[in-house]
């Protein structure tokens, strides 16, 4: 029998029950479900939009080389592995020979990723609320990168380290472990230092898990077999298609690149610092820093009362540190760099959304000065988000889209107006002069761009630009390209003149000059043959 002061205390306490149950934790229906992946598509869908621009070209005109009977590392020489590659080739075999099919898988892909999202928060905290966040900010973080931070080689990590996470909150079985190497394996197929996620997955096992040491022990080997399976098949592949030496070419100019950014480390620090704060500040934003801090202050101090999804916390904050720091080890800052951590920190960013979100909506009172309070706090909150950059991107290309399809004779445009319009001037001459049976070879960063303009497959080897202009490039490298040039001339030679990039390729020289400067090029320029077309960008040479 309940006492007197019972009753009243529990008269005197306010009725929680109506807010509480707005974003208590739960399952959303299967519309609600449908509801949320459909919001992840059609903010994925301005992609579509987006262009070309130098490296993304390249990896397209890389995929059709591929696809007319080409070599990885024989007929397309690239410092990345080779996976960037066939992901395009599988783009332009499925969807046509046009850059909107990279574009439609991507969607496909990156819809896929919203959707792991989902559906792994769901599995380890029965928590929509927070998936459905959490993979709308996956979607806002994505394709607010605009064009050049978006089908890169980072773009497709997330996928994967969602695959992980997936595995890594499963029952400890050997298979289990063995397809978590099989996805670094995959990964290090994007970029090498991706191999990372293996020992993120061993920590994160042996960390979150605290297993018996004797499965901790059996399943880091398993893992790193897994692993090991998918390097030895890259091997085997080299083998048995006699690209073995080219690899090794590769192998020798990727040291000389890693060692560039860290000939002065004190500078390199510098930047790295300064990157950081400009990445986290303006693209990832101040609010989803501070709901990533949320996450992970949680991962590292869960809740008393057992709240569910602490282990894909601990785990989604060790991805999240570790591809920071393989950002560091890499040594270069670029923004679509960072497209990595994406998976990572939509679980740690997405939970802290919801934090915010449940400890506002169980306030005792809302008052006129809450009200008043939230109308100036909330379009602040919504500044300091992705949102405004998304939007500002997104509106730009659909807006350049429509121009486009109201001027029938433009190609698509990219991020960066001058270099694309140039390239589609070129191509145009190109594709206006050309006779069937005429060669182009192009000498430049945006060596894609002008292919793909000109609608041309380049017959010679297709290397990326800095073969030629690096100091440590292997002296095979030029000594062919060299060797090439002079023994069968092409009917068309292309020179870029303002990509000077001596970050990336440690010489001053641009394209141009680096071309010139291979022994006997100049000779051949001056005597057999005449400018055709030049502009402020390229210079575009004809064989007499």
């Amino acid at each position: 029998m309940k006492s007197s002061t019972d009753h009243i205390a529990t008269e005197a306490l306010p009725d929680l029950s109506s807010r509480l149950s707005r974003f208590a934790p739960r399952r959303f229906s299967r519309r609600g479900v449908i509801a949320t992946l459909a919001v992840c598509v059609i903010l994925l869908l301005p992609t579509l939009f987006y262009s070309l621009d130098a490296d993304i070209s390249l990896f397209f005109t890389g995929a059709r080389k591929l696809l007319h009977g080409g070599l990885y590392y024989r007929d397309v020489v690239d410092v990345k592995p080779p996976l960037i590659y066939y992901i395009y080739a599988a783009a332009i075999a499925l969807f046509g020979d046009d850059q909107i099919s990279i574009r439609l898988l991507d969607l496909i892909l990156q819809s896929a990723t919203c959707a792991l999202i989902f559906t792994l928060i769901r599995r380890a905290a029965a928590d929509d609320l927070w998936g459905a966040i959490a993979s709308i900010c996956y979607a806002v973080l994505y394709a607010s990168g605009a064009g050049s931070g978006t089908i890169q080689s980072e773009s497709y990590l997330p996928l994967i380290s969602a695959g992980m996470l997936h595995l890594l909150l499963a029952r400890g079985t050997a298979a289990r472990a063995v397809a978590i190497g099989l996805l670094a394996g995959v990964a290090m197929l994007l970029k090498a230092t991706f191999g990372a996620l293996l020992a993120v997955a061993v920590i994160a096992e042996i960390a979150t898990l605290l297993p018996p040491w004797r499965r901790a022990l059996r399943d880091a080997i398993l893992m790193a077999c897994g692993t090991a399976a998918i390097i030895a098949i890259f091997f085997l592949y080299l083998k048995l298609s006699g690209t073995y030496g080219s690899f090794q070419l590769v192998q020798r100019f990727t040291s000389g690149y890693a060692r560039l950014g860290w000939e002065h480390p004190g500078e390199l620090f510098k930047a790295g610092t300064i990157a950081l704060l400009y990445y986290f500040g303006n693209f990832y934003t101040l609010l989803m820093m501070a709901a990533t801090g949320i996450g992970i202050y949680r991962s590292a101090f869960p809740a008393t009362d057992g709240e569910g999804g602490t282990r894909l916390l601990q785990c989604a904050t060790l991805g999240f540190l570790g591809m920071i720091g393989t950002i560091a080890i890499e040594g270069k800052f670029a923004p679509y760099q960072f497209s990595r951590i994406h998976a990572f920190a939509a679980v740690l960013a997405g939970f802290g959304l919801v934090a915010i979100l449940r400890s506002v909506g169980t306030r005792r009172e809302h008052g006129v000065y809450t009200w008043l309070a939230a109308a100036i706090i909330v379009p602040l909150t919504l500044l300091l988000s992705p949102l405004p950059r998304y939007i500002w991107f997104a509106g730009i290309s659909v807006r350049q889209e429509m121009a486009n399809l109201r001027d029938a004779t433009r190609e698509h445009r990219g991020e960066n107006i001058a270099n694309v319009a140039e390239a589609e001037a070129v191509g145009r001459f190109i594709l206006n002069a050309r006779a069937r049976g005429d060669g182009v070879f192009v000498a430049a960063n945006a060596c894609g761009l002008v292919y793909y303009a000109a609608h041309a497959l380049p017959e010679r080897p297709l290397y990326f630009f800095a073969a030629f202009v690096s100091p440590f490039s292997p002296g095979e490298w030029k000594d062919s390209i060299r060797a090439d040039l002079l023994a069968s001339p092409p009917r068309f030679l292309v020179l870029q003149s303002n990509d000077s990039i001596p970050g990336v390729t440690g010489s001053p020289l641009s394209s141009a000059q680096a071309l010139r400067a291979l022994p006997g090029i100049d000779s051949l320029l001056n005597a057999r043959y005449d400018p055709g077309l030049i502009t402020p960008i390229f210079e575009v040479y004809l064989r007499r």
